[in-house]
């Protein structure tokens, strides 16, 4: 899961700042630089994840009643989503890229990415029993999410207010 260019990079560039920086010297030169570096190559800077629809949880075909079911308890989906690595634990890897994608690239489309691998996580309730050490590695992760933007967030609010 790597981008085609190999760099993963925002959607935010130096044009929406231009506004603010015109008395900077060389800021045009550097926004027509960008610009022309990025015409028609904004592909190389995407990651491109496989589609998971929260919305589409049953199998196809289903009855009415496991439409209800999946519709509450994501399983099914789940299960689907982990069939596409070679190893249970490769969705992990792909929350994990998301979230650095996110932090580090301050990629939008990474975040989206993570939200909805978190959500499909936190509705299932059978692969809970199904898949206990996928599901302990997560939560292994995600407090580790946490903490991580819990040092961020406190780190830059004591540096900030010991200037």
């Amino acid at each position: 899961m790597t981008p085609v260019g190999g760099k993963i990079g925002s959607v935010a560039g130096l044009e929406e700042f231009a506004e603010l920086d015109r008395g900077i010297p060389g800021i045009e030169a550097l926004i027509k630089e960008e610009h022309h570096a990025r015409q028609g190559n904004d592909d190389q800077f995407k990651l491109r994840f496989v589609p998971i629809d929260l919305r589409q949880s049953f199998p196809p075909g289903a009855t009415a009643a496991q439409v209800t079911k999946y519709g509450m308890d994501k399983s099914w989906l789940l299960g689907q989503v982990v069939a596409r690595y070679p190893t249970e634990v490769g969705v992990l890897g792909e929350l994990q890229l998301a979230f650095v994608s996110f932090v580090v690239g301050q990629s939008y489309a990474a975040f989206e990415r993570w939200k909805t691998l978190v959500r499909l996580f936190c509705n299932c309730d059978e692969a809970l029993v199904e898949r206990k050490n996928l599901f302990l590695t997560f939560f292994g992760n995600l407090s580790f999410f946490f903490i991580f933007y819990f040092w961020c967030l406190t780190s830059f609010f004591f540096s900030s207010c010991l200037w």
